[in-house]
């Protein structure tokens, strides 16, 4: 999967947004998304198109998508950075 940038959210339609373009960066369509998932297309459509379903699918489909949700109070710092992919580096000549 290509990695996606992280992004400030706001509303519904704004989440709705960003797992949409999280499902295309996968390459899914929107009903191997909901076969995936477990859950009706519609219901997938109607989560991209305005974000208007239940929290909990909400936050199931951005799990799912390899996303965290984090609610941040307004006018907070906040600092993003990728997670270290190998925490412990070979030595070149071990190899």
């Amino acid at each position: 999967m290509t990695s996606m940038p992280w992004s400030f959210v706001y509303g519904p339609d704004g989440v709705g947004r960003f797992l949409r373009r999280a499902r295309r960066a996968r390459g899914w369509t929107q009903a191997q998304f909901a076969d995936r998932m477990g859950i009706d297309r519609t219901t997938v459509g109607s989560l991209e198109r305005t974000g208007n379903v239940r929290l909990a699918t909400a936050l199931d489909a951005a799990s799912f998508l390899g996303l965290d949700v984090v609610l941040v109070p307004r006018g907070a710092t906040v600092r993003v950075e990728p997670l270290a992919t190998n925490l412990s580096p070979q030595n070149p000549k071990d190899s």
